[in-house]
């Protein structure tokens, strides 16, 4: 069986992305070449049903987009429970300048964000990264790796430049 081979077969059965470094210690060859195996299987499986996707750090095998509904039909999946703008916004502020309190996040919003933030961790798009240094030891907030699964992005460098939000002349 070809490596290429193995490594469809490695990420058919992985419920979670797997790392190019785990792939390469699997079938004991060096990463680089896992990682050139992986690039061109991506670009094999591109366009079909299943694709072959580079999600929150490792490699993974995923329907496309546009099966979800269907996807959701079969299974009797509720679809994503939709994000207030509030919720949105607060997710935003955290992703963009990470790690934040609620503090921090109630400075930029104006308003208390304290239903957004357990929303967020209910769904476990962000959680608790650390304490601050200030007074009380407040806990400070970050995203997760499901976060970047829920966007498809492999990594925070993946999100769009904040300035393409911020209007002309908006200091934040």
């Amino acid at each position: 069986m070809t490596p290429q081979r193995l490594l469809e077969s490695l990420l058919f059965v992985s419920p979670k992305p797997v790392s190019a470094e785990d792939l390469a210690r699997v079938l004991e060859r060096p990463q680089p070449m896992v990682e050139a195996d992986l690039a061109d299987l991506q670009g094999e499986w591109q366009g079909r049903g299943v694709r072959i996707q580079q999600v929150a750090g490792g490699w993974q095998m995923v329907s496309c987009a546009e099966a979800a509904p269907y996807i959701e039909r079969l299974h009797r999946v509720p679809s994503r429970t939709p994000m207030t703008k509030a919720v949105l916004e607060t997710l935003a502020i955290i992703a963009y300048r990470q790690p934040l309190t609620k503090r921090q996040i109630e400075k930029v919003r104006g308003v208390s964000p304290d239903y957004a933030v357990s929303t967020l961790l209910d769904k476990k798009l962000i959680m608790e990264v650390g304490r601050a240094s200030s007074p009380g030891r407040p806990p400070q907030f970050g995203t997760t790796r499901e976060f970047l699964k829920y966007f498809h992005l492999n990594s925070l460098k993946d999100l769009p430049p904040i300035e393409d939000f911020l209007e002309s002349g908006d200091p934040h």
